[in-house]
């Protein structure tokens, strides 16, 4: 890995020691070192984030939790699939590393502006990620819990629109894992498996890899070849140290490796085999690698928790942005290439210090503080050679945080937290033009306090009721695309407020399941991103937007092997200023924010069942699975220039196993709707483009546990 990867780690342990340390000497804590407390792991912290939730009112339809084997049967191999697979929940992709947004309940940046410019937020067993890695996978994981609305006061996390909640599985002193392998159409094949145990009495160790591999979907013009083969490989590997019975250390060290995966700009109408005309090997250099290091201390007392997370992470890409000469003939009437190589790389330092109730005290509380360091750099060279454009950012992120549950009676629950953050961004860039060298060299501070407020009431025991207001806040920055100083100007930070109110029931002893929830959220200086496709010239804008609608979730658990669950959110939201003069036209009051579908729902029903001996299987079991998606039009631009068609998706799974072995076929997109990931209008030459998503396709595959 690179020297810095490492030089940072010590870094990283050396602070988190020396906090750890300090907080273990607190004379008002210290006296409580003696009592007997419980180990902590994985699953501590994820019930604890899934206890937030409940509490703070957004109830399971602001809450979907993704079990380690749903994402198996349901071939959720990123995070962007885990978000696909939720309601409410729409991604503007371009196909490969280089852009992407996403919209929680329609709240999200439209398009991003910089290399941590997104609404959404996420979370690695504790520390904060950057959400711009859509692509990071779920290699080896024990749950995602997607969550909706401001979420940030139980964690360094800050998320304005929602937070995705990562926790992998964590060594034990059992000895245990599984291996797998999987081959498809389009090449598709995935080898992977984990492995972990017990090494000393007091040590144990887990270790995890996958690699996949594909040919695209998208053919080269000349010879019908793919125009790329996509892979990804990630490994991680966690030591758990078990220093007494109140105190733990655990240490993280993984990486993932991206290459070949194109960012696509196609022409619209695309034909029944899409194609682009690019030479060959013209992605082979694009790739995008992640690093990353966390060291996690833990010690209880008797009804409460200390937690140190110190983590660090080097990502590093080389993208190629490219218009193919069909495209440049639409647009320009020149049949020739051009594309931009981009090269993002950031280096970012966080560090948690966490004091929190253990599970199942009567009164839940945290209080956390927090810090950030981020280095971060965005070059572009033409044609892969002219380098023009180099901007260099430097961010500084500190505050803190609390939170508390608080019984006001037995049917009665507040919950209520703050969070405190201030952030300081330095800029500078150096522009390469026909007029020679310009430099820009600029700052940015913002502070704000932000929280949430709800009641939570039991009318029966099977019957809950809420409401809840809440605040969250994504800072501002500077213009990651820009290619003079003009374009570099800041963009101010976008403040959330959101307004809850939901039901969560059961009926007839966990037979029915039901939960729902309303909201309005309202978002100032949202963040708005203008290209102009003629001219290629980015600028960063601010724009208010507004987002209104219902989540609903029910489920049917019947037993016998069967089980349905079901999702249905309805989205209204637009934006609720007008910016004249800008991109590829006019963003007025009133239009729809882009890529946000009114509708949209999932369902999914599953059944096992035993079967009678056969094929020298003794106790075999027939274990299906049916997962179905529907996503309604939605904008194409914050313009409205257009509409992107409605789609449905439809995935199938059956398996047949015995004991821990499992052999299985599945289909995915069955329906084979080539439905748009992303469009693009350029109205000054009355041309559109965009991407799509592979057709329908055929796995089989075969994992043992042990």
């Amino acid at each position: 890995m690179h020297t810095a990867f490492f030089r940072h780690l010590h870094n990283a342990t050396s602070l988190s020691c020396a906090l750890f340390t300090l907080v273990l000497l607190l004379p008002a804590v210290g006296q409580a070192q003696d009592g007997k407390a419980r180990r902590p792991g994985a699953n501590d912290d994820t019930v604890l984030e899934r206890v937030t939730v409940s509490a703070t009112g957004s109830g399971s339809a602001g809450h979907t939790p993704f079990s380690a084997k749903t994402m198996e049967e349901r071939r959720l191999k990123t995070v962007e699939d885990v978000l696909n697979a939720t309601p409410g929940i729409a991604i503007n992709s371009w196909g490969g590393n280089h852009l992407s947004t996403t919209y929680v309940r329609g709240v999200g940046g439209m398009y991003p502006m910089n290399m941590d410019d997104s609404l959404l937020s996420f979370s690695v067993n504790g520390s904060s990620m950057n959400a711009r890695y859509l692509r990071l996978g779920t290699l080896d994981l024990d749950s995602i819990d997607v969550l909706k609305g401001p979420q940030g006061t139980q964690s360094s996390a800050s998320a304005s629109a929602g937070l995705v909640s990562m926790t992998p599985r964590l060594p034990s002193q059992e000895f245990d894992g599984y291996i797998g392998s999987e081959l498809g159409t389009g090449r598709q094949h995935t080898v992977e498996g984990a492995i972990g145990g017990g090494l000393t009495e007091d040590l144990s160790g887990r270790f995890a890899m996958r690699y996949s591999g594909e040919n695209h979907w998208i053919d080269r013009l000349a010879d019908g070849e793919p125009i790329s083969k996509p892979s990804d490989f990630a490994v991680r590997g966690s030591l758990l140290w078990d220093i007494d019975d109140a105190t733990s250390a655990l240490l993280t060290l993984e990486r993932q490796d991206s290459r070949a995966w194109p960012t696509l700009l196609v022409l619209r109408p695309y034909p029944d085999q899409p194609v682009l005309d690019l030479p060959a090997g013209f992605y082979n250099d694009v790739r995008q690698t992640i690093d990353r290091a966390a060291l996690k201390l833990s010690h209880d007392f008797p009804t409460s928790r200390i937690t140190s997370t110190s983590s660090f992470y080097h990502a590093k890409s080389n993208e190629a942005l490219v218009y193919d000469k069909a495209l440049m003939a639409a647009l320009y009437h020149s049949p020739s290439l051009y594309w931009r190589q981009e090269k993002p790389d950031e280096h970012v330092f966080d560090q948690d210090l966490r004091w929190s109730s253990l599970e199942g005290e009567r009164l839940e509380w945290a209080l956390g503080l927090f810090a950030e360091h981020a280095d971060r750099s965005y070059d572009s060279c033409s044609f892969g050679r002219y380098c023009t454009a180099f901007r260099d950012f430097d961010t500084d992120r500190y505050g803190l945080y609390g939170n508390t549950v608080l019984p006001l009676t037995d049917r009665l629950k507040l919950d209520a937290g703050l969070r405190y953050e201030r952030s300081r961004t330095r800029f500078d860039a150096t522009y390469h033009g026909s007029a020679g060298i310009s430099t820009d060299s600029r700052e940015l501070t913002e502070d704000a306090l932000t929280g949430k407020l709800g009641l939570t009431y039991a009318l029966t025991p099977d019957l809950e009721i809420h409401a809840r207001v809440a605040r969250g806040f994504k800072p501002g920055g500077f213009n990651v695309y820009s290619t003079q100083i003009a374009e570099g100007s800041p963009f101010r930070g976008a403040t959330t407020d959101s307004v809850e109110a939901g039901f969560d029931a059961e009926f007839a002893a966990g037979l029915f399941s039901l939960s729902g929830a309303a909201y309005l959220n309202r978002v100032e200086d949202n963040h708005l991103l203008s290209y102009d496709s003629k001219t290629f010239l980015v600028s960063a804008l601010n724009a208010d937007t507004r987002a209104k609608g219902v989540d609903l979730s029910a489920g049917w658990h019947p037993g016998n092997g069967f089980d349905l669950t079901a999702g249905l959110s309805y989205v209204d939201a637009d934006i609720r200023s007008s910016i004249f003069g800008i991109g590829d036209g006019d963003v007025l009051t009133g239009n729809k924010v882009p890529d946000a579908a009114s509708w949209s729902a999932t369902a999914s029903l599953s059944y096992t069942r035993d079967l009678e001996p056969m094929l020298g299987m003794t106790e075999p079991q027939l274990i299906t699975r049916i997962d179905y998606r529907y996503v309604g039009k939605r904008p194409a631009d914050p313009q409205n220039h257009f509409d992107l068609d409605g789609y449905h998706k439809l995935d199938a799974r059956i398996a047949l196993a015995e004991g821990k072995t499992e052999f299985y076929l599945r289909g995915e997109n069955l329906l084979d709707e080539k439905y748009d990931l992303y469009a693009y209008d350029a109205p000054a030459s009355g041309v559109r483009y965009g991407a799509m998503v592979r057709g329908r396709a055929v796995m089989a595959g075969v994992t043992r546990k042990f």
